[in-house]
């Protein structure tokens, strides 16, 4: 059962990793397209546009895709009551499960 967890932890690692680099990628193409924007006199947002739009396809792919390991709901969805999405958050928003590696409790061995 912890190795499913933490299986489930890394992916919900990774998916976040990825959010965070399309976003500082997001800000790159925003400085080369205006580059691009001045050199070739093309509009800026024909340019950025079609990224933005790929970032949050994205977004919402991972987000919908990352489930908590433990309890099988969306780790930054909150459904129920008045639901939210907090993608930074450390804790799944549903049962409480850290992220963090020390957070999941593992089953020490008894020396004789």
């Amino acid at each position: 059962m912890d190795d499913q967890i933490q299986k489930g932890l890394r992916k919900i690692r990774r998916a976040k990793l990825t959010e965070i680099l399309l976003f500082i990628a997001f800000i790159l193409v925003g400085f080369l397209s205006i580059l691009v924007s001045e050199r070739y006199h093309i509009n800026f947002l024909f340019i950025i546009g079609p990224y933005g739009l790929f970032v949050l396809a994205c977004d919402a792919y991972l987000g919908l895709t990352a489930t908590c390991p433990k309890c099988k709901e969306l780790y930054y969805w909150r459904m129920s009551g008045i639901g939210y999405r907090n993608f930074f958050t450390k804790k799944c928003l549903n049962c409480g499960l850290e992220l963090n590696e020390m957070a999941v409790p593992v089953k020490e061995k008894e020396v004789c």
